[in-house]
């Protein structure tokens, strides 16, 4: 499918096609190169990636060190840092132990004053109980007093009772025995004088028989003898203890009325000391508890002091211990801080050569880093190269697009602008034609403003004429006076219209003027686009200079990828020679990594295929755009040659303007609605020219739609000066239609002028009565028909000769300048024909002047018609330049387009220009600083696998010595815990037993709150004053508010 592929050359110059068939060749040479250097770049790559591989393993290798380094270095810090936390926390258990120490001082302080006081309530108590048991001695005294009295008394009152029972019974035995003294008496005086005898007769009688009666009443009389004597005697004994007895008595009831006396005044004194006993009970009772409560105070005082005691022993003793164990723990510490010293030394020792070492290792990582990011340079600026191919074949295809569109409509274009040359020849022979008519029609209207002048003359020496006349029929009857009036009135009416008509001609006059002044601001402004135009011509010619340099760049550009590949290929060999000369175990790997160097090779270069191509075509691009723009300063030249033709064109519309420039301010309200259809017209063109070339759907890439924004607004801007002017040519273009307008409205003005006169002149001939308006509104229905048939037939015949081709709108233009000929000849002969026809009736030369001003009337629209035409002819120009305005202003745009695609290209090509000569440069360097690193990196390779041997095993070495102080830091950790445990444990108990002794300072806390109460209470009232404050702070700015917008109103309502 070559001849498909070759079909777009067909049409193409031989100079192109061999510039084709070279950029082939080169793209050719280009795929092998980049085969070859894809080849090289893969072997390369895989001797990169098996370094890369075994620098992993090196970092791998250093990895573990400087993390085994890291960790002992982590252990040595973690180690210093809980020596540095051991010391603190003794030093704050020092703190601690002074102020537990200051405590048990106060506390002992204290106690001290505690045993005071209760030494002395002691005391008190001590005498207190003296006194009490004095008082209780006594108490105890008057007591057994009291029940020994007692006891006395039921005693006295025992023994009473039994005397007086006793006396009763020694009454009653008295009363018995004085019954028997007496019955004795009796006896014994009945016995007396026996007594005697039996005295004397008693030895005898004893020696007797008792048994005898004698001697048993004897016996009885013995004995009662004895019991009476026995009685006498117990009597007078009893009389004497009765006696005694009563004596006795006497003191007891002397001694009771004492005792009585005592005992009341001791039951006195007892109800008072009883009294007092109660009160004193009461005390008693009230000390007992106190006692109990001062004893309990004192039990708990002594416990806590005892306890106190025991645990500040303890404490003193532990704080002892602790000492003794923080000394050996310190000479530990310092034995360990010597001990951790020697090792950091020896570890920064060990630091000071790893440093060294690691600097080394560091030194020669990032030189490998280095490398590796030179190698991944290289490889992303291969893929941005890459990448920029891409886009360079997408730019480049859619450029090609757009050239090969842009080529077909320059073609169309040189189409257009050479039919538009034929036509313009043609408008200028018409134009030429038009401007003879153009002096033709200017001498009759002299001729027609000279028969003007004569009917003037003509009409004053009438007016003369009548006036005379009607001097002179005064005198006769009322007839001739009616006849004179009327006439009067219709030479007045006639008088009235001709000046109106000459005011008219004057603002005519006026007007042709000031079109004469816009058709010389016309002329400027075509100069002012012929200087515009050839400043393009210029800048097209810049650009294409600048195509040429960048044509050279681009070659100078291909000479250095030649030489790049050429570079590589060297590379290549030398790496394969070098190959060559390796072991052999290595020798498949070589050939793999050759293999997958080679296959990398041959990808660079079947991506980089893109960029030969992009070169290709962006070189016939540049020859395309060099053609384009020959072509378009061609046809621009070409445009300003035919703007020079143009200005005698230019100069006689200016004539044909200040014609009809009268009438333009009586047409504004009719040509609205034709402004609008105009400029709706006008307008569509513009866009549809616009829009294809602003399309950008062809072009993917956004960093060309940002070029093509910057470059764009030069060009709109100068699409908006160019829509100013079109607008200013729309507008003088307008006024050619408002002209045209005044033109048609002339000459309906003039036709009814005419139409009036002949109606005048048929009253005066016919003489008839009716009133003059009547005729006149038929024969202007007539005439207005005859105009509206005239002017439909005109239209008709213009709308067909546009239509139809314009080579034949000259025959046809002929043909209608004949008809129009022909009608104002018969104008002219029916004109003739009236005139002789009233010369005949009227007669006089008063009446043929007046015919010869009708004459010159009817001449006049006879001119205005033609002008009419003329101005329709002129009006068709106008359209036609227009159109080559439109054309002129589609070419700039497109020229402008063109210009900021090429600023656009020539910014893409000189940037691509600049990254390849970077490209090449940095390659340059690269290939030389590779080689030279990689021999670096093979020797230093070699040293650092030494050196990291040797630091190998002397960090072993020290792992193992770190390892055993770590050790030994564990077991002075696990030492130092438990007797923080301990410390701790026995810190807190000391704590809860020092709340107690914190109760005091609760009291204080109390008072101080009460004080914090006091004051929060001063404060809420602070409070609530400052909310009172806010609030009337508040209500005064409300007011203040209030009276600026009161002052607002105020102003407000002055200014109202």
């Amino acid at each position: 499918m070559s001849w498909a592929r070759d079909e777009w050359k067909l049409d193409l110059p031989n100079a192109a096609l061999r510039k084709i068939s070279e950029l082939e060749n080169d793209a050719e040479n280009l795929r092998k190169g980049k085969q070859q250097q894809q080849f090289q770049l893969e072997t390369v790559s895989n001797s990169l990636q098996k370094q890369k591989q075994l620098n992993a393993e090196e970092k791998a290798a250093n990895s573990t060190l400087r993390r085994e380094i890291q960790e002992l270095t982590r252990k040595c810090s973690d180690l210093e840092n809980q020596e540095e936390k051991s010391q603190i926390d003794v030093k704050a258990k020092d703190n601690k132990i002074g102020l537990l120490e200051e405590q048990l001082r106060k506390a002992r302080e204290k106690l001290k004053d505690e045993e005071d006081r209760n030494s002395e309530v002691l005391n008190q108590v001590d005498q207190q109980k003296l006194i009490v048991e004095v008082k209780e001695n006594e108490i105890g005294q008057f007591t057994e007093e009291v029940e020994r009295i007692n006891e006395t008394k039921v005693q006295m009152m025992k023994d009473l009772e039994a005397a007086k029972e006793k006396i009763e019974i020694l009454f009653k035995e008295n009363e018995a025995m004085k019954h028997q003294l007496k019955e004795r008496d009796e006896l014994l005086t009945s016995c007396t004088n026996s007594s005697i005898v039996d005295d004397e007769t008693a030895p005898v009688t004893e020696t007797d028989d008792p048994r005898t009666p004698d001697n048993v009443s004897s016996a009885f009389l013995e004995i009662l003898k004895r019991d009476n004597n026995s009685l006498i005697s117990e009597n007078e004994e009893l009389k004497v203890q009765v006696d005694h007895l009563k004596i006795v008595q006497r003191e007891k009831e002397k001694e009771l009325e004492r005792v009585m006396q005592k005992l009341a005044a001791s039951q006195a004194e007892c109800e008072k000391k009883a009294q007092l006993l109660k009160a004193r009970e009461k005390e008693v009772s009230k000390l007992q508890d106190k006692l109990a409560r001062a004893e309990a105070e004192i039990r708990n005082t002594e416990r806590k002091v005892e306890t106190l005691e025991e645990k500040a022993r303890q404490l003193y003793e532990e704080i002892q211990s602790e000492k003794r164990h923080s000394e050996n723990t310190k000479e530990k510490i310092s034995t360990m801080r010597t001990s951790l010293l020697e090792a950091e030394n020896k570890i920064k020792t060990l630091e000071t050569d790893l440093s060294q070492r690691s600097n080394k290792v560091k030194a020669k990582r990032e030189r490998i880093e280095t490398l590796e990011e030179e190698n991944v340079q290289l490889t992303q600026e291969l893929d941005s190269l890459k990448r920029q191919n891409n886009a360079s074949t997408e730019s480049y295809l859619a450029a090609t697009k757009v050239l090969r569109e842009k080529d077909h409509r320059i073609e169309e274009l040189e189409e257009d602008h050479k039919e538009r040359k034929k036509q313009l020849r043609v408008f200028g022979e018409k134009v030429e034609v038009l401007t003879s008519e153009n002096n033709r029609l200017v001498e009759e209207l002299q001729q027609a403003e000279e028969r003007f002048a004569n009917a003037d003359r003509s009409y004053r020496r009438v007016s003369k004429a009548l006036d005379d006349w009607r001097k002179m029929s005064k005198e006769p009857g009322t007839g001739a006076e009616l006849w004179d009036g009327e006439k009067s009135e219709g030479l007045e009416k006639r008088n009235r219209v001709d000046r109106e008509e000459i005011s008219e001609e004057q603002e005519e006059k006026d007007g042709q003027t000031s079109k004469c002044s816009n058709c010389h601001q016309m002329t400027k402004k075509l100069k002012k686009q012929e200087e515009y135009f050839s400043l393009k011509v210029r800048e097209l010619e810049a650009c294409t200079q600048k195509l040429t340099a960048e044509k050279e760049a681009l070659e100078k550009e291909r000479r250095n990828s030649e030489e790049f590949t050429m570079r590589v290929q060297q590379m290549v060999h030398e790496i394969e020679n070098a190959n060559k000369t390796e072991r052999n175990y290595n020798r498949e790997e070589q050939v793999q990594e050759t293999g997958d160097f080679f296959n990398m090779v041959k990808r660079f270069f079947a991506e980089n295929e893109g960029l030969k191509k992009h070169a290709q075509k962006c070189l016939s691009d540049l020859e395309q755009l060099q053609k384009y723009i020959r072509s378009c300063s061609s046809g621009v030249r070409e445009l300003l040659c035919h703007t020079d033709e143009f200005e005698p064109v230019a100069k006689r519309i200016s004539l044909l303007k200040s014609l009809l420039e009268t009438v333009v301010v009586e047409f504004a309200r009719p040509l609205k609605e034709e402004e609008s259809d105009t400029d709706g017209n006008e307008d569509s063109p513009m866009e549809t020219n616009f829009r294809p070339e602003l399309s950008w759907d062809d072009y993917e890439r956004e960093v060309a739609f940002k070029a093509f924004k910057d470059n764009v607004q030069d060009i709109i801007q100068q699409i908006d000066i160019d829509k100013e002017m079109t607008k200013k040519r729309v507008e003088e273009f307008q006024e050619v239609k408002r002209a045209h307008r005044a033109l048609k409205w002339v000459r309906k003005r003039s036709r009814q002028a005419i139409e009036r006169a002949v109606a005048r002149s048929e009253i005066e001939d016919l003489c008839v009565e009716e009133p003059p308006e009547d005729t006149p509104k038929g024969s202007h229905q007539k005439n207005s028909r005859m105009e509206r048939w005239n002017d439909g037939e005109l239209v008709e015949v213009i709308k067909d000769l546009l239509e139809k081709n314009r080579e034949v709108l000259a025959i046809k233009m002929d043909e209608n300048f004949s008809r129009l000929e022909n009608i104002v000849k018969q104008q002219r002969v029916h004109n003739n024909l009236l005139s002789d026809e009233r010369n005949q009736k009227i007669g006089g030369e008063s009446v043929r002047e007046t015919m010869d001003g009708k004459y010159a009337i009817g001449e006049l629209d006879l001119v205005k018609r033609k002008l009419f035409d003329v101005q329709k002819i002129i009006k068709h120009l106008t359209g036609s330049l227009v159109e080559v305005e439109h054309v002129k202003k589609t070419v700039e745009s497109k020229v402008d387009l063109l210009n900021g695609e090429l600023s656009r290209k020539e910014s893409q090509y000189e940037a691509k220009c600049e990254d390849l000569k970077r490209v090449t440069k940095t390659v340059s360097d690269q290939e030389v600083s590779f080689r030279n690193r990689l021999e670096q990196l093979a020797s230093e390779k070699d040293e650092i696998n030494s050196e990291l041997r040797g630091i190998v095993g002397v960090l072993k070495e020290r792992e193992l010595e770190l390892v055993e102080r770590s050790q030994q830091l564990k077991h002075l950790q696990t030492t130092y815990n438990d007797m923080e445990r301990s410390m701790k444990s026995k810190i807190d108990a000391l704590e809860q037993e020092n709340k107690g002794v914190w109760l005091d300072y609760k009291e204080a806390d109390k008072r101080a709150e009460i004080n914090e109460k006091e004051f929060k209470e001063l404060a809420d009232r602070l409070k609530k004053s400052q909310g009172y404050m806010h609030s009337v702070f508040s209500s005064l700015t409300n007011m203040d508010d209030e009276l600026q917008r009161a002052r607002d109103i105020e102003v407000f309502g002055e200014q109202d």
